[in-house]
């Protein structure tokens, strides 16, 4: 590539005292050419996390803020922020050394332009990275059909670089949306600004048991509130859009169903977990992995791998747990 953009990596920080040192150092130890400059801002924390950053010297700025949440943190950083770009990183994750030259190069590959890359990351635990499995899930859809696809599920992850004259178009994170990261997205796509994948994981998601992905209830609640939102917003939604939000709002949430699916095939209900599976697709069309996955379990012996594998990971995952009790 003949240049490269300059970046602002844009880092929310509360109570990160334990985790926002190798969230600095990865940020710092990028392989990038252009200048990266550093925005933490500390979101009310008391655990000294202000001073960690703090300790970086010059090479990190840091906003000390009441505590109002992840999106008026980010929604701050913005407005200190002088790159081109804007990369996130929360406190608590990682970015190898590759990341912002790969996000980057993805970026003008495409184009530039209205577009933004939405990154993979290996899950990382207490216990170290959990089983090679990536927070990049559903695959990115292709930009005819993204607009759609966006409604049905969040398919652009929290490890995203973007220009900072798309979010100050949109006005930067909803304050007060439990999903303003997906809220952003659609709001961003249904813009006219177009998703570019980059696939290779160069970073690490720190995955707990209190991570706010993990509070299923809340989650789906959240997700019913948001998609009622826009079907009500008075925005130029094409028929598709609108019936699906119909449709959509008269089901369930398909990352429910998906949950139930895997409680199924827990307790061996091949057959229930296959109808769940079904359903799932048929509000995710987007996804087809679900598909798959669900007409795979018509296959004798298949419902016994499915669930084989499915154990392996929650005895994974259990360890991980017991490792940072």
């Amino acid at each position: 590539m003949d240049s490269y953009p300059s970046i602002t990596v844009v880092m929310p920080a509360f109570q990160s005292a334990r985790t926002i040192g190798g969230a600095l150092s990865g940020a710092l130890t990028q392989a990038y050419p252009a200048g990266v400059e550093i925005v933490v801002v500390d979101d009310g924390s008391t655990d000294g996390s202000a001073d960690v950053a703090r300790a970086h010297g010059d090479a990190v700025s840091v906003v000390r803020q009441t505590n109002a949440g992840t999106a008026s943190a980010r929604n701050t950083a913005l407005s200190h922020a002088r790159g081109e770009l804007i990369a996130l990183c929360d406190a608590d994750d990682v970015l190898l050394p590759p990341y912002l030259r790969a996000a980057v190069e993805a970026w003008q590959r495409a184009g530039c332009g209205r577009r933004f890359v939405t990154c993979n990351a290996l899950l990382l635990t207490q216990g170290g990275i959990a089983h090679g499995r990536t927070v990049m899930h559903p695959p990115v859809p292709a930009p005819s059909r993204q607009r759609l696809a966006i409604l049905e599920a969040n398919f652009v992850s929290g490890f995203t670089v973007m220009p900072a004259s798309m979010l100050r178009e949109l006005g930067g994170w909803a304050t007060g949306c439990y999903l303003e990261d997906w809220d952003l997205w659609i709001r961003a796509i249904h813009a006219g600004w177009e998703a570019v994948p980059q696939r290779v994981p160069h970073a690490l998601y720190r995955w707990s048991a209190t991570s706010k992905s993990t509070r299923v209830q809340d989650v789906y609640t959240a997700e019913d509130a948001l998609l009622r939102g826009v079907l009500e917003s008075g925005w130029d939604l094409r028929g598709p859009e609108r019936e699906y939000l119909q449709r959509r709002l008269q089901a369930r949430s398909p990352r429910l169903l998906v949950h139930e699916a895997e409680q199924a095939l827990r307790a061996a209900d091949v057959a229930g977990a296959r109808r769940l599976y079904a359903q799932a697709a048929a509000l995710s069309p987007s996804n087809r992995k679900l598909a798959l996955k669900g007409g795979s379990l018509a296959v004798p012996g298949l419902g016994a791998l499915w669930r084989r594998r499915l154990t392996g990971i929650d005895a994974g995952l259990a360890r991980d747990t017991d490792v940072a009790r």
